[in-house]
Order: structure tokens, then C-alpha cells, then sequence
């Protein structure tokens, strides 16, 4: 590596305040954050066994999984998954999510098994390792883990699901992970500058660093660019550290970013950024940036992303999205998109589907997850292109310019172990357009803030009203926590559809589940907006219809009720895009609820409460004097002396306007 001795390429603002240890001084022990095995389900495994099927909705949150469905309890089957050599001096994590249905034992069996380790030697059976498990809840899914360590002088391993003889009714299994021991927790997460991008010769570099359990870390940053390289060092003080970069040389910059044990003089932890550096931002209409608040600016003007999922998309589609209040859609078929339905060569048939959007005031987010190898729906070729992620950078440089796109859709709840590919095709992006951010979707609150590095925005997807029991968003306030925790700007995906649209097969089945009450549905976006979120992308416009099948007619009563839940957010942008940082009015007393005060550029505020569930939610809190308030749905009330009152049951909300 070859240093510089003075200020050439950085110069930085931060100064060291503890000695930091010369490079060729640390042991790299940093541990690979990718599983030596995992199986999301997300396809059929290959040569099902007998007693085994593939669900592609029964999953966690509606994606695939494998069930062992019996009926007489001598029948017996495993399903079997080779894994890479293992190193014998190492511990080792298995995990698989597993839920029952109608599970019944025979006898005094109470051990259904779920997963067990086997090695073989010279092509027999060595070892195994075979956790004992209980039946669950009916119907709930909860993690089945069991740590381990190869037999020395295994030749082979492999990992099973199974469920245990005795029993009839139907095991389900959902993302099978296999690790190497570590910290999950840790993490360094790029912040700014946003799109990995530096727009003139200075700017900020700046991380959200998780050291896990290590006391009195650092952080050491690596930079290289144009054959030379220097060493930053910060210590850990919060949860975010930035340096202030001068006399940046345009071009592309390496930064190698590493957590670093002072105490053991051990780098525990490490990733590696891409970043490129511009002599000036160019002038792109609908050029999108992202601000300190984590909010989407068009051409310097905030703009708050009101969307939906959809599955593909024709001219009506798009009057009728359009008329429901919503200003975004994220097509899962953006590949394949052809509005216009004309002849002709995708890159055009594209540029026309956007010319229509654009036309309608609609943006897009345009969808490129399944562009990386293993992916079902991948393009895998167009033109000189002939692998998904090429095909991806043609779709990008065609479209880059374009005034309906808002950003690029690069994960679709992918595992932990498809990061660094996820990560690969955002950096694509952010090289190739700087202009327009990536997205990137999870539901699994336990991989971040890692999962945080493979987008410029945070999704999190979290589903909580299912059946006419559900009466809590506690769940959805864990989402939008972990998802926070990254500190990158965070678009939530409320809640529009039926479960039912995904787990039943038959009008009885289907009406175990239910719709989203109004009330359900805004308090659904109210709780994230007070969490933070700065948009908010529905999921999904395709499943309102697919209900018909077993709720003839109830398009017709559920379309409208999301359309006030739009026009609601719509009424909203003002206050929770305002320049104005976020408040919390003098709160009194608080029981089940999340409050959050917002004030618009015009300078009138909006509070916004949600009661959280189960059971009462309650909020007693003060208001500024001398001003009028309107409570929009009723569920607050003057006491008086600037004092106000929020009451609710279960799931609600509301917002108190003032006049």
C-alpha cells in the first residue's frame, strides 16, 4: 500500500483523540457476514421428497415455504440439504422458522423434531446432532436453532428438516440458515454522501457503526484513489461517525472501512464502499436527492413518495391510481413494462411506459430484484448483455434521464446471505446514476442495521392485522425500529391486503382473515410517519382485486378505503416534509401510544397520535397556547388550560390539526 506522508487527496476535521495502531500491528479475526448455507424457499427445493410440498405463499411474511404434510403418523420423510466443507474447530448456528398446523401426537410423542445435523466419513454415517423440539402454537411461527460443531474427520455434512414420527397435520419451514458463530449485530452502514457520491471537490463521509459487545473500539478507514491511499481513525463515541473530506480528486474511490479491537489490537470487522467523486451535480430534471432528514427532494422540492406495489400495470390502472390520490407506483413487472402495449424493442417499449406515467403525474420505482444470478424472473440477456447485472446497467443508462423515475428497486425481502449480491447491483446504480436512489426491502427485523448497506433508502415490510384477533402494531413499531437503526432514510410498506388472498384455497378458509379497518389501514401509516418514515408505498394494488375470487365485490368497498388513507398522507406532506425538524408535544401521560408533533413550512403544526394495541391506548398531553385545534377523526378531546386527550381501543389513531 502506498501512503501519502501529507494532505494530497483528504484532508479531514476529526481528529484522533486515542492513538491508533499502525496496519501491519492488527490481526484481521473479522467474520464473513454471509451463511455457509441458507434456502429462503423463495423457490422449490430440488427433488422434493415424498410427504413434502412447496407453498409459494405460506411463508413468513406470504412468501414460499416447504411443509411436511401427513396424515398417517407411521409415515416418515426427510428433506436433506448438502453443506460445504466445515471447519471441525469451529462453532456453527443452524436455524430454520417452522410452523405447525394441526399438529396431532400419537401417543406420549412430544418431540416433532424440525432440524437435525448429519456427517458422514468414508461414506457412511459418522455423526449427527438431534435437538429436541416441542410443538409450538397452532398456526405461529417461531425459530427453531441448534449450535454445533463437525465431528473431526468428517468427509461430509448435511442439514434436515423433518418432522418426527407420531404425528399427522402439516410442519411448515421457512428460511434454513447455516453460520459460522459471530456478532450479527455488527455493522457499518454507508450514510452520506447519498447515492455514494460526492457532487464537488469536498463533502462529508459519513457511517452508522454497530461494534456489537466490544468496548472502547475505533473505526479505520482505508481510502484509495488513483494509486495513492491514506489512513483515517476515529474512535467510537455514538452511533455515527463522520469525517469532512477537502481537495477530493474526481474520479472512483475505494474505501475500506474497519472495526478495529484497540485493546486486543484485532480487526474484528470490516467492509469495503465504493464511492465516485463529481466535479458538480448535473442539471437532470426529476434528479432526486436525499436530505439530512431523510427525505426524497425533486429538483430541490420535497416529495413524499404515496405508493403502491403493483403486479403489472395497463392505462386504466394508471387513471385509476392516479385518481385515488397516489403520486407512485413500484411495478414488480418493470422489466416487462409495456403500458402502451406497442411492438417494438424493450428499451422503447420502457421509455413509453414511463412517457405515460409522467403524463399522469405518477413516479417510478422502477423495479430491478430479480437482476442478479439465482433470481426466477431474471433478464438475463438483451442485446450485448448477457448477464443479469449487465442487463440491469442497460435498463439503468436508458432510463437514468427519465422525469417519471423516482428510484430503483433492488431487494425484495432477500435473505441476509443475498446482501453482498444486492449490494453489488446497487453500486451499478449509484455508479452509473447518481441521481435517482436505490431501495431496498426486508422483514426481518434481526439483519439490520447490516441490511441497511445494500440501498440508499430502508423498506421494512410488516404485516400485522390477519385474522379478526389482531389488535396490536407493536410489531409493526419493532420493524420500523430496526429499520431506523441504519440512520439512512426509511420508506415504510403499510398493510393494504388480505391474508387471505395468500394463505387460502378455499370462501371458508378465506374468512378466517380479515380486511383492515379504515381505522387499521391509517394507523398503519400514521405510526411509521411518527417513527420517521418519509414515504410510504402500499402492498399491493393487485391483491384488492384477487380478493374478489372469494369476497365477490369487496374491491368496490376496499379500493376507497385505501384512497382516504392516500388522500389522508397527502393532506400530511406538507407537515411531515416541511423543513421544520420533528417535535413532541409536552406529553403528560402515555399508555400504548406513539405521538409526534409536525410543523409545516407555513408554520401550523400537526400532532399526530397512534394508540398501539393490545387494549386501551391513552395520551394526556400539552399544546401550545393561544392556538385552535381540530381533531380529524374524532378520537381526541379538550380538556381544557391547552390540555388534550386521546383515547382509543386496539388499533387507532388520530391527528389534531391547527386551524
Amino acid at each position: 500500500m502506498k501512503m501519502i506522508s501529507k494532505p494530497f487527496i483528504f484532508a479531514i476535521s476529526i481528529l484522533c483523540s486515542i492513538p491508533s495502531l499502525p496496519a501491519a500491528e492488527l490481526r484481521d479475526v473479522s467474520q464473513a457476514k454471509a451463511p455457509v448455507y441458507h434456502h429462503s424457499f423463495e423457490t422449490a427445493p430440488e427433488a422434493l421428497k415424498w410427504g413434502y410440498f412447496y407453498e409459494p405463499t405460506q411463508g413468513l411474511n406470504g412468501t414460499g415455504a416447504l411443509v411436511n404434510r401427513r396424515t398417517n403418523p407411521a409415515d416418515y420423510g426427510v428433506t436433506t440439504f448438502a453443506l460445504p466443507a466445515l471447519n471441525a474447530e469451529k462453532t456453527y448456528t443452524a436455524t430454520v422458522w417452522v410452523k405447525d398446523h394441526n399438529l396431532t401426537a400419537e401417543g406420549n410423542q412430544k418431540d416433532i423434531g424440525g432440524i437435525c445435523l448429519e456427517f458422514i466419513k468414508d461414506g457412511k454415517y459418522f455423526s449427527g446432532v438431534y435437538p429436541t423440539n416441542p410443538p409450538g402454537k397452532d398456526g405461529e411461527w417461531r425459530q427453531l436453532s441448534v449450535k454445533f460443531s463437525p465431528k473431526p474427520g468428517a468427509d461430509k455434512g448435511s442439514v434436515s428438516l423433518y418432522l418426527r414420527k407420531g404425528y399427522t397435520g402439516e410442519l411448515y419451514f421457512d428460511d434454513l440458515n447455516v453460520s459460522e458463530d459471530g456478532d450479527l449485530s455488527l455493522a457499518i452502514v454507508p450514510v452520506r454522501p447519498a447515492m455514494m457520491t460526492f457532487f464537488g471537490r469536498t463533502g462529508v463521509l459519513e457511517y452508522t457503526v454497530s461494534p456489537g459487545k466490544v468496548a472502547g473500539a475505533e473505526l479505520r478507514l482505508q481510502l484509495r484513489q488513483n494509486g495513492l491511499s491514506r489512513e483515517l481513525t476515529a474512535p467510537l463515541t455514538g452511533k455515527t461517525v463522520s469525517f469532512e473530506l477537502n481537495d477530493l480528486a474526481v474520479g472512483e474511490m475505494e474505501v475500506t472501512a474497519q472495526l478495529v479491537n484497540v485493546q486486543r489490537s484485532e480487526i474484528f470487522y470490516m467492509e469495503t464502499f465504493c464511492y465516485q467523486v463529481k466535479d458538480a451535480r448535473a442539471e437532470i430534471a426529476g434528479a432526486v436527492t436525499l436530505d439530512r432528514r431523510g427525505r426524497a427532494l425533486i429538483d430541490g422540492k420535497p416529495f413524499m413518495p404515496v405508493g403502491l406495489f403493483a403486479a403489472s400495470l395497463d392505462r386504466n390502472d394508471i387513471q385509476k391510481i392516479r385518481a385515488g390520490n397516489f403520486n407512485t407506483v413500484l411495478p414488480y413487472s418493470s422489466m416487462g413494462l409495456n403500458i402502451a402495449q406497442k411492438e417494438g424493442k424493450l428499451g422503447q417499449k420502457l421509455r413509453d411506459s414511463l412517457d405515460i406515467l409522467a403524463a399522469n403525474d405518477l413516479k417510478i420505482i422502477f423495479s430491478l430484484k430479480d437482476q442478479y444470478p439465482g433470481k426466477n424472473y431474471a433478464v438475463s440477456r438483451l442485446g450485448n448483455a448477457e448477464t443479469p447485472l449487465a442487463v440491469a446497467e442497460i435498463a439503468v443508462n436508458d432510463l437514468k434521464d427519465h422525469p417519471a423515475l423516482l428510484a430503483w428497486y433492488v431487494s425484495d425481502e432477500d435473505t441476509r446471505g443475498e446482501v453482498p449480491m444486492i449490494v453489488k447491483l446497487r453500486q451499478m446504480i449509484n455508479r452509473a446514476d447518481p441521481y435517482h436512489p436505490t431501495y431496498t426491502l426486508t422483514f426481518r427485523n434481526s439483519d439490520f442495521p447490516y441490511y441497511s448497506i445494500s440501498g440508499d433508502i430502508t423498506g421494512v415490510d410488516n404485516y400485522p392485522v390477519e385474522t379478526a384477533r389482531s389488535n396490536s402494531l407493536q410489531s409493526l413499531a419493532e420493524a420500523m425500529t430496526a429499520a431506523k437503526s441504519g440512520n439512512v432514510p426509511v420508506w415504510a410498506v403499510p398493510q393494504a391486503m388480505h391474508w387471505g388472498v395468500y394463505k387460502a384455497k378455499t370462501a371458508e378458509e378465506f374468512d378466517r382473515y380479515v380486511f383492515p379497518s379504515e381505522a387499521q389501514l391509517r394507523s398503519m401509516v400514521i405510526l411509521p410517519a411518527v417513527m420517521g418514515a418519509k414515504g410510504f408505498i402500499f402492498y399491493a394494488y393487485q391483491d384488492i382485486g384477487k380478493a374478489d375470487k372469494f369476497a365477490p365485490g369487496s374491491s368496490e368497498i376496499e379500493w376507497p378505503k385505501l384512497c382516504r388513507t392516500a388522500a389522508m398522507l397527502r393532506e400530511l406532506e406538507p407537515y411531515l416534509m416541511s423543513a421544520q425538524p420533528q417535535t413532541e408535544p409536552k406529553i403528560l401521560a402515555a399508555k400504548q401510544t406513539r405521538i409526534a408533533a409536525f410543523t409545516a413550512d407555513s408554520g401550523k403544526t400537526a400532532i399526530l397520535i397512534c394508540g398501539l394495541g393490545p387494549g386501551a391506548g391513552h395520551a394526556k398531553f400539552e399544546v401550545p397556547a393561544g392556538k385552535a385545534w381540530r381533531s380529524k377523526f374524532g378520537l381526541t378531546k379538550s380538556l381544557g388550560n391547552q390540555l388534550y386527550e386521546f383515547n382509543c381501543n386496539d388499533i387507532d389513531s388520530d391527528i389534531l390539526f391547527e386551524e
